[in-house]
């Protein structure tokens, strides 16, 4: 029954950003790292580019947050491996959940997050 209710709250949740463009509505949360500082978090962009891979616009939802190429296909296998449980896949979950992979991408996350705050670096992620 919970999958049952986590599916229809997720098919609501995409409907909501297929209709909505989180960059044009007010009624889309704002990233409070970004208001409070004015820098952008690793996440910064990531809702206004799941609109645009809702609408098939690949290009330009990657502009809004590169790290999705690494982070999005990452956090799917977590997901898988912790809700599917069979043999293939908890040879998977050893590589996916081990404690070095985690902590790899949480430094590729911080190094994300710094390199895309400095200023020749914004310019640089903006052009392409």
């Amino acid at each position: 029954m919970k999958y049952v209710v986590w599916g229809i709250g997720g098919l609501l949740l995409v409907g909501i950003y297929y209709l909505i463009d989180p960059s044009s509505s007010y009624l889309m949360p704002k990233c409070p790292f970004h208001l409070l500082t004015g820098y952008d978090c690793p996440a910064c962009g990531v809702q206004r580019a799941f609109y645009y891979c809702l609408h098939g616009n690949w290009v330009t939802a990657l502009r809004y947050n590169y790290f999705l190429i690494l982070s999005v296909p990452y956090l799917i296998a977590v997901a898988v491996t912790t809700f599917i449980q069979n043999k293939k896949v908890e040879v998977l979950k050893r590589f996916i959940q081990h404690p070095t992979t985690i902590k790899i991408f949480l430094a590729l996350t911080i190094i994300w997050w710094i390199v895309r705050n400095i200023p020749c670096c914004k310019e640089y992620f903006n052009m392409l």
